[in-house]
């Protein structure tokens, strides 16, 4: 599958999975102040991160073009936010909003990487396709 320059909302909730089990990893979920930037890093770095390295490169750069995509593109208000966390099912409240937590997972996982430009967006390949994001590992 050609994956350059590939966007698909639905490669992340295949990086959230973990989130799913966090009460299995000793995670209490309710004692989490997922408000505060600090413990949803710490969450992240855990979790989510080791996951991330696990995947092909491919799947990273689908991961990182999505999550690129998405926070230049898309505002708060956006169905597709929500799509994305419905898919997910992580049984993790968001008070800030799933793209303030998409935005910390990708400062988490590509540092110091800025959002693309109208340039770069205009080459994206769009395809916000449940089935393509399944083929990806």
């Amino acid at each position: 599958m050609k994956t350059k320059d590939l966007v698909n909302g639905y490669v992340l909730p295949n990086l959230f999975y973990e989130l799913m089990f966090l009460d299995e990893h000793g995670v209490d979920v309710a004692e989490v102040d997922w408000s505060d930037d600090a413990a949803v890093s710490r969450i992240i770095r855990q979790f989510v991160l080791p996951r991330f390295e696990a995947f092909t490169t491919e799947t990273k750069s689908v991961i990182y073009n999505t999550m690129r995509y998405l926070l230049a593109v898309e505002n708060a208000e956006s169905e597709i936010w929500d799509k994305i966390w419905q898919a997910c099912s992580a049984p993790i409240p968001t008070p800030r909003g799933v793209p303030h937590l998409v935005r910390s997972c990708y400062e988490t996982l590509f540092a110091n990487a800025s959002l693309p430009g109208s340039d770069e967006l205009a080459c994206y390949r769009v395809n916000h396709d449940a089935q393509t994001a399944m083929r990806l590992n």
